[in-house]
């Protein structure tokens, strides 16, 4: 029996220190996005989706591996899609996205927004086809997905504004350009922080609206990546999450 013993406590020692029964630990990188991720001058990382990310490690055995800096975009898809990183948060849908990675669960929707300088005519522009037969162009972040709405979908002339929403906006607000096109979202991050509401503001045109999803590699296991999407939908569901939103998104 005392043989019969240690066999057993032999075995759960093991079963403990395998990889199943060890925390999930998951790669992810950081895009350039306030306020989806801002990068502290302590060199500490915050932000939406790293509230995000600590949610879900509350909800099971996963835990988030960060970068120590942020990441370009290209190289983020080009990672994601390669399996050297495990998730990303907050992508929108594209054709070629969806064959790359899979799509989890939807995290937030943000909506495409134009801002100009307060007293600008172009502000008394109130829809698309106004805005199109303007011909005036627009600002956008060179190989965001805001800047292929804004040219492809829309039809707008556009020109690549600095890859930086902060220095782009601070360039709009000394009147290099008349229009800046982005996301709601950072938009008024960035007004605030850079306490530019007393002189950009954004057109009145309702333009469409973006989900931002939680993206996994294909070469995740099956079963950690229904583990992650079932403890995003659990989250999704409880008061920190509701308190989350309304955080960042006051007004919805």
């Amino acid at each position: 029996m005392k043989n019969l013993g240690r066999i057993f406590l032999l075995g759960a020692l093991v079963a403990l220190s395998s990889p199943l029964a060890a925390q999930t630990v998951l790669r992810t990188e950081f895009q350039n996005t306030q306020p989806k991720f801002i990068l502290g001058s302590d060199g500490k990382f915050s932000g939406l989706c790293l509230e995000i990310a600590a949610l879900l490690e509350k909800k099971g055995d996963l835990r988030f591996e960060y970068p120590k800096e942020f990441v370009p975009v290209g190289r983020i898809v080009q990672d994601l899609g390669a399996g050297n990183i495990d998730a990303f948060f907050g992508f929108a849908k594209t054709p070629q996205r969806e064959k790359d990675f899979l799509f989890v669960g939807e995290l937030f929707t943000t909506r495409y927004q134009i801002l100009a300088r307060k007293g600008d005519p172009a502000l008394a522009i109130r829809t698309i086809a106004d805005l199109k037969a303007s011909g005036i162009s627009v600002l956008v972040t060179p190989g965001a997905a805001t800047a292929n709405y804004f040219a492809n979908t829309v039809g707008l002339p556009t020109e690549d504004a600095p890859a930086s929403v902060e220095v782009a906006l601070g360039q709009l607000k000394a009147g290099n350009g008349r229009l800046f096109g982005y996301y709601d979202l950072g938009n008024e991050w960035f007004l605030d922080k850079l306490h530019f509401r007393d002189s950009l503001q954004a057109l009145p045109v309702v333009f469409a609206t973006d989900a931002q999803w939680l993206c996994v590699s294909r070469a995740l296991p099956a079963a950690v990546t229904v583990r992650l999407g079932q403890a995003l939908e659990a989250v999704k569901k409880g008061p920190e999450w509701a308190a989350l939103m309304k955080k960042y998104f006051p007004e919805n």
